[in-house]
Parts: structure tokens; C-alpha cells; sequence
């Protein structure tokens, strides 16, 4: 009996094992619709979170050929593309950047790894421009998809806001602050960070993407997101859909980790989103 339980033990050891070393190497797609009658005809756009240099193939090639696939209008990046704790990492962000700016328009607004350089040490900001995405730091752009006119919003909170320990308060205020007024027409925030969605509900955006916790690390059933960066257990915020006044956050798993690389029953995902109109 003693045996048996013990090769029992083994062999579930073995299998948690191999899951955690297939989601560090694959990816699932997550779709997601939204609807407005902001908008005068649908169109998709494709969202890149966490990627932290992460690689699907040589040069990222599998991702790359998924989102080609989709065939999207826009790609959002709300946040760390890259990592920046301890020694920096960029190369990676930069290439897949390169190649994804030949499929569609790229967005790209800053998490909290980006948040950590400095405009003054890494000309990494620079190179973003040089490949051709547009890089949005607390700024809004006004842009055209077909025949919407969307505005697409940038927001930099800075490090405080991803201390460990107790929150800062965020309000709609401090976000006007950061990004002027709600914009009149459909808004898209790019907002790494989700423990503030009270705050850009009530700013207004129609629509949220976001990142940062990594859907949990470790998901459990019933019981959803384990850990969150901040290290709180059981996070509301983990990934999927999120409603509030009439705004929809949408916030990713991830497609990469970085320091200690674990996932479990949390495949990383490309999120792609259908935006539709009413």
C-alpha cells in the first residue's frame, strides 16, 4: 500500500511537473467582443501583455505567425514587453517589435518593468519610435481604424503604484491629471495595472487592457488567480472580464514571467478582441 501511494505521489509530481514546462513554452488564444455604438463598423485588434522577452520559437516566430493569422487591425501592448529587474532586457522586446509593426499598428503603453527605466539611461524608448510603434506614455492619440474614430490612451502611473504592501489611493482625478478628460469619441485605456479599475471606470473609458498579475501564477478550480505580484492571495483582479459603470477592463494572463518562471493551470494567452458595432 505504502508503495502504491508512493508511486501515486510520483507520478502526479511528474505530471504537475510537465504542465508547468508545457505553459512556460505554449500559448492559447483568448477571444473576447465588445460592443459600442460609438463605433460605425467592426474591426479586431490583437493584445500583447507581459511578454517579459518571452520566446515562441526563434524569434518569437509562433506568436508572430498567430497574430499574422488573425489577421487583426491593431495591436495593443498595455505593458511589460520587456524585463528590467537586476540586469535589463530589451533585445527581445525590440525584435519582436520589428516584425510586428509589418502586420498592423502597435500601441504599446508602459507596465511596470518600463516604468523602471529611465529616458536618460536606455535609449530603448528611442528604438521603440525607430521600429515604427507608437509609444504612449501618459498621452492620448486620436486615430482612425476603417471609419471609427478611436482614442487610444497611454497611462503611466509610476513605481509607487506597484509597491508591495498598501495600495495608494488612485482616483479619476489623478487619472485627468495624467491624460486630460475622457476623450468624446470610443477609448481604449492601456492601463498595465488592474487594481485601479474602479479609478478608470470612473475616468470613462469604454474599454480596459490590462496586465501585470499574470492571471494568478498558479490557478487553482473554483477558486481562480493564487498569488498577484503584490504577493495578494486570491486577487480579485486575475485575468478575464471585468464590468463597471459602462466600461469593460479586460486583463490578460500574459505571455511571459520573468525571475522565477512559474504557471500552472494558467496558460499564458494572446487576447484577441472583436470590436463591434452596435
Amino acid at each position: 500500500m505504502e508503495i502504491f501511494l508512493c508511486i501515486m505521489l510520483l507520478l502526479i509530481v511528474v505530471i504537475c511537473i510537465s504542465r508547468m514546462v508545457w505553459e512556460l513554452q505554449n500559448f492559447k488564444v483568448t477571444e473576447y467582443e465588445i460592443k459600442s455604438d460609438k463605433l460605425k463598423e467592426d474591426f479586431k485588434a490583437v493584445v500583447v501583455a507581459d511578454l517579459h522577452c518571452q520566446q515562441y520559437g526563434k524569434d518569437n516566430e509562433r506568436l508572430l505567425t498567430e497574430i499574422r493569422q488573425q489577421k487583426p487591425d491593431v495591436m495593443f501592448i498595455p505593458g511589460d514587453l520587456i524585463v528590467c529587474k537586476g540586469k535589463q532586457r530589451t533585445e527581445e522586446a525590440l525584435a519582436f517589435l520589428k516584425e510586428a509593426v509589418k502586420i498592423c499598428p502597435v500601441y504599446y503603453a508602459p507596465g511596470n518593468h518600463e516604468e523602471r527605466l529611465t529616458k536618460t539611461e536606455s535609449d530603448y524608448f528611442m528604438l521603440v519610435e525607430v521600429c515604427g510603434a507608437v509609444y504612449l506614455e501618459n498621452e492620448v492619440q486620436h486615430i482612425a481604424v476603417g471609419e471609427n474614430k478611436i482614442a487610444i490612451a497611454g497611462l503611466s502611473i509610476g513605481k509607487a503604484f506597484y509597491k508591495r504592501g498598501k495600495k495608494p489611493l488612485m482616483t479619476d482625478k489623478e487619472i485627468e491629471a495624467w491624460l486630460g478628460k475622457k476623450p468624446k469619441e470610443f477609448c481604449v485605456l492601456l492601463a498595465h495595472n488592474p487594481e485601479y479599475f474602479d479609478a478608470y471606470a470612473t475616468w470613462g473609458s469604454e474599454c480596459v487592457l490590462a496586465g501585470h498579475n499574470h492571471g494568478g501564477i498558479v490557478r487553482l478550480p473554483m477558486l481562480g488567480g493564487v498569488i498577484s505580484p503584490r504577493l495578494h492571495l486570491f486577487d480579485k483582479f486575475d485575468r478575464g472580464e471585468y464590468r463597471k459603470k459602462n466600461t469593460m477592463m479586460l486583463l490578460s494572463a500574459g505571455l511571459g514571467m520573468h525571475t522565477i518562471k512559474i504557471r500552472f493551470l494558467n496558460t499564458p494567452e494572446l487576447l484577441v478582441v472583436n470590436f463591434k458595432r452596435l
